[in-house]
């Protein structure tokens, strides 16, 4: 009996020295690496997130959680648990990905053609642009709204 208090009392110390420095318990599960395939360009934490996407003329402005940055890659969105925040706003470098952790996350904007979302209660909310109908898995609550005829002229070159 003594043994099994003394392993108890190890693991519970080893545990809190992990939490305490930044370390990962066995328990937690690692951020997603790809997304429907692609390789994860824009990285969330495994709390809440507040991702911003949205196009310039050559590259995409990313903000995670106020950090700011230009990606010149296809946006492959990834976030981990916790209640997150995604908006992608429309650009001419084709739709993005998105693929959310546990937590009540939301996910909003246009152009992104494959959604998923983890455990929760999770809501999308995307505006159809340049013929982009998402797939979307996963997500208890889905609203999905009409093309804008003024984007027309924006969506011939894709």
């Amino acid at each position: 009996m003594r043994h099994k208090i003394a392993a108890l009392a190890l693991a519970s110390i080893a545990l809190a020295a992990a939490v305490n420095f930044g370390m990962s318990s066995p328990a937690q599960a690692a951020l997603p690496s790809e997304c429907f395939g692609h390789k994860v360009t824009i990285q969330g934490t495994r709390g809440d997130d507040v991702i911003e996407v949205t196009a310039l003329e050559a590259s995409v402005h990313v903000v995670t959680n106020g950090r700011s940055y230009e990606l010149f890659d296809f946006p492959a969105i990834a976030s981990g648990g916790g209640n997150d925040k995604i908006n992608v706003m429309s650009f001419d470098g084709g739709p993005a990905v998105a693929c959310t952790g546990d937590g009540n996350d939301v996910v909003t904007g246009g152009m992104v053609s494959r959604i998923s979302t983890g455990s929760g209660k999770d809501r999308v909310e995307q505006y159809l642009q340049c013929g982009t109908n998402p797939d979307i898995y996963g997500a208890e609550t889905v609203k999905i709204t009409g093309f804008d005829s003024e984007s027309v002229g924006a969506c011939r070159g894709l």
